[in-house]
């Protein structure tokens, strides 16, 4: 039978069963998806297949994945060394080779295996546990659900067709054979081992954690983060770029935008603004009561709503090899830029009151959880005598954690870590160390400093005083074991509300592909300052800021910046907000030096009372390459006219916000500036 007798379905159900002929429809079931009119997500496009001549109806897949064709960053602006690749590229396959033997060993025996493409644009993840599959899952030829195999397996229900399963697979098992063979090969090298001596400095009973002074190097981070251990850099002593963020300048930038402050006591909501709330708790008239608002800006990235202020945070980042969007250590970069739906994995900021209830019955600011990723939080000297009361628990200390609050709660059924339901209270942590032996690295975070936490260790936070934070994930190659063991732990809590924040098993993947393609560093023609910063002079007057000669370190978060404008369109990242930038070659005078033409215009202090913006008057969007072009727009906070930047969709004309395709990104992903005059 020739092939052109089959007709492949290639749009959404309801159009598909529509062209057909009247005695075939009645055998064409509509998707989950377009059932509840979401035609774009249509779960058979390219899967399923009509026998025009026979009128029946099958599923033959699509194609397979092909990890090796997906254009990756190739270029960072840290390049890293030959070592430090083979490093990653060693920890990788140690994670990935045991469980692509396990999706290997499942396909073994079974008749036909589907093929399933991973696409740019659509999220592949298990509709019972909410996880991103790794290689094989099941789809369903009724209703179109997938599933993952723990949830086939553990016998829970999934869907009402269980009969209609079909197994599918996301590479070819022929190639999958050969890609755990060169796994095997380079697990044959020994497992990078990074020395570390800092045991001396930690007390095992006073769990004291290690402080390091500002711009620690990047052996510094090898040396102390290896062991799973938290760690507190100082603030620098002068002032940085984040010191110019003032409560007046957080209030101009957040503007009216609307946000819920949670209640850390009850769980209470409450609708306000993050001005109004930002003068609620730093102004004269303290908020006495125990208010946080979390995880904003909630429905986009920071790089897009804020980009001046995420330029900031990550520029005072310390370790940026590991820590930024850009560093070429930080495993979280490896999706590809044009991976629509990849995780928000931060900046977000956290902006809190105290929390100085009874202790007997305290709920904490942040309660007792687990991140599946390494954090980075820095607190923005808002107030300089801003304070939090850290507790972080030891990786290994996780079990007996568990175990203590089983017995607090008197509840086995759950992990109460993942829960998020408990901040453990003084009382609560001196029975776990007499009962359990277990004591957790406490201490006080300070205003401008930051505090890293490594995969592994649950932690719990309270603010001392009025706090203001900016947080982001990342994932070094120390805490790839580390977060194995919490992705499942968490993928197990999926029934519960739980999601694959970091599409753990998909990102291995690409990231395994997308290491042999980045370039290395040539000891010969690079020059790395302490901070393991590529090196770059200041200002004299200002330390914080790039001079003439910037460093690409900054030029980086200029690329990275969708609201800075760019002449290279690899930079500028239309279909990925959260991409690393890439790592531009620097505009040069004919003296062979970086021109000033990549520095982006400085941020001057003004008096409390006036607002600060930004203003593109170029008109045009081409790069703007000179600081005339730029103008500082201040309006007394009066009701004088401000001008601001807004976004809208192209498509609906709407604002952004108002927008929630475009928030979500299943309709309207296409967004553009307009400049708009505001009263």
């Amino acid at each position: 039978m020739s092939h052109d007798e089959y007709a492949i379905q290639q749009e959404p159900c309801r159009l598909f069963k529509k062209s057909l002929p009247a005695r075939i429809k009645k055998a064409i079931s509509i998707c989950c998806d377009c059932a509840v009119k979401k035609p774009e997500l249509c779960r058979f496009v390219g899967l399923r297949r009509v026998n025009t001549a026979k009128e029946t109806v099958d599923f033959f897949g699509g194609g397979y994945t092909y990890y090796n064709r997906f254009q990756y960053h190739s270029a960072f602006h840290t390049p890293p060394t030959r070592e430090e690749l083979l490093k990653i590229k060693r920890v990788l396959s140690e994670c990935l080779a045991s469980k692509l033997k396990q999706e290997l060993d499942h396909i073994a025996g079974q008749d036909v295996v589907l093929a399933r493409c991973r696409t740019m644009d659509i999220k592949l993840e298990c509709d019972k546990c909410c996880w991103a599959f790794c290689i094989i899952g099941y789809i369903c030829t009724d209703c179109g659900k997938e599933f993952c195999p723990p949830c086939v397996a553990d016998g829970r229900p999934i869907c009402s067709h269980s009969n209609s399963l079909r197994l599918f697979s996301m590479i070819d098992p022929k190639d999958l054979r050969s890609l755990i063979h060169d796994m095997e090969e380079v697990n044959m090298q020994p497992l990078p081992s990074w020395t570390h001596d800092f045991t001396k400095e930690i007390d095992p009973l006073m769990r004291t954690i290690p402080t390091l002074a500002p711009n620690p190097t990047m052996a510094d981070f090898d040396v102390a983060w290896a062991p799973g251990v938290p760690l507190l850099i100082e603030a620098t002593p002068e002032p940085g770029t984040l010191h110019r963020w003032t409560k007046e300048k957080l209030v101009y930038l957040f503007g009216s935008n609307p946000c819920q402050i949670e209640d850390c006591e009850t769980d209470g909501e409450e609708d306000t603004t993050v001005a109004t709330f930002l003068e609620m708790i730093f102004g004269s008239n303290v908020c006495t009561r125990p208010l946080k608002l979390k995880d904003y800006p909630p429905n986009s990235t920071f790089a897009a709503e804020f980009p001046t202020l995420c330029r900031s945070f990550q520029y005072n980042l310390p370790f940026p090899a590991v820590t930024t969007f850009h560093g070429a250590l930080n495993i979280t970069n490896y999706f590809p830029p044009a991976y629509k739906v990849a995780p928000d994995l931060g900046p977000k900021a956290y902006i809190a009151t105290a929390n100085d209830s009874d202790p007997r019955t305290n709920q904490g600011t942040t309660r007792l959880h687990m991140d599946l990723c390494d954090a980075a939080n820095s607190m923005l000297p808002v107030d300089k005598d801003s304070a939090a009361l850290w507790h972080v628990f030891a990786p290994e200390d996780a079990s007996k954690l568990q175990e203590f609050l089983c017995s607090k709660h008197r509840d086995t059924s759950k992990n109460h870590i993942h829960a998020q339901l408990t901040y453990l209270t003084p009382e609560d942590l001196v029975k776990l160390e007499k009962d359990f032996g277990v004591r957790p690295y406490a201490f006080t975070q300070k205003a401008g400093e930051t505090v890293l936490i490594p995969t592994g260790c649950a932690h719990q936070v309270r603010n001392l005083t009025a706090c203001a934070k900016i947080a982001v994930d990342f994932l070094s190659s120390h805490s790839v074991k580390r977060c194995t063991e919490v992705s499942e732990q968490l993928r197990e809590e999926g029934v519960h509300g739980k999601k694959d924040t970091l599409e753990f098993w998909n990102l291995m993947l690409h990231a395994w592909f997308a290491v042999d393609l980045v370039d290395v560093a040539n000891p010969e023609s690079q020059v790395y300052n302490s901070a393991g910063h590529l090196g770059g002079v200041v200002h004299d007057d200002d330390p914080s800021l790039p001079a003439e000669h910037p460093s690409p370190h900054l030029q980086g978060q200029l690329a990275m910046d969708p609201m800075v404008p760019t002449s290279d369109p690899v930079h500028r990242p239309e279909q990925h907000l959260h991409e690393p930038a890439l790592h531009p070659q620097p505009n040069t005078h004919e003296n062979g030096h970086p021109s000033s033409d990549n520095i982006p215009p400085r941020i001057e202090d003004h008096p409390s009372d006036f607002a600060m913006r930004l203003i593109d008057d170029s008109g045009t969007n081409e790069p703007t390459t000179s600081g005339d072009s730029f103008q500082f727009v201040m309006r007394a906070h009066s009701g004088a006219v401000v001008e601001r930047k807004e976004k809208k969709c192209a498509k609906c004309q709407r604002s952004w916000r108002e927008c929630k395709g475009a928030n979500d990104r299943s309709k309207c992903p296409k967004e553009e500036e307009t400049r708009v005059v505001v009263n």
